[in-house]
């Protein structure tokens, strides 16, 4: 089972962001014990890099947690072709399209994110952490 992980379900477990951490911290922990193969977009990581620096101030802590995070979750390349077709998706927002567009190409078969909303118009469904780990967990 492929996961795609939205960039604020990430951003509450490496920056202990209260009171959602602990269900996204649950939910990414299925991708680091092996239950899931969670995924994250080659953007997401430029993305996280900017506002994990711009909260801590510290270069070599982001890069320690980007790596760390890398060594449990699938980076997906973001093609050319994923930005035009994010394009076309009936989504409001174009970076949730893009994540939406390569989680579609990845044939991974849900979002993890905070603002189910936003992927409504989403190929690929949505999923708040806790309805995640209800839907996943061993």
């Amino acid at each position: 089972m492929k996961a795609v992980f939205d960039s604020n379900v990430i951003l509450d477990v490496l920056l202990n962001r209260k009171p959602f951490v602990d269900f996204s911290a649950k939910a990414l922990a299925l991708a680091e014990t092996g239950v899931v193969t969670g995924c994250v977009t080659s953007s997401m990581v430029t993305d996280l890099y900017y506002i994990l620096y711009r909260s801590l101030r510290d270069s070599v802590q982001v890069r320690r947690l980007i790596l760390r995070l890398l060594d449990i979750i699938v980076i997906i390349d973001t093609t050319g072709k994923d930005v035009r077709k994010a394009f076309a998706l009936p989504m409001a927002d174009y970076e949730d399209a893009l994540v939406a567009q390569c989680a579609k190409r990845a044939k991974a078969q849900c979002i993890v994110t905070r603002n189910v909303a936003d992927f409504s118009g989403s190929p690929v469904s949505a999923n708040l952490p806790e309805d995640f780990i209800r839907l996943y967990a061993p």
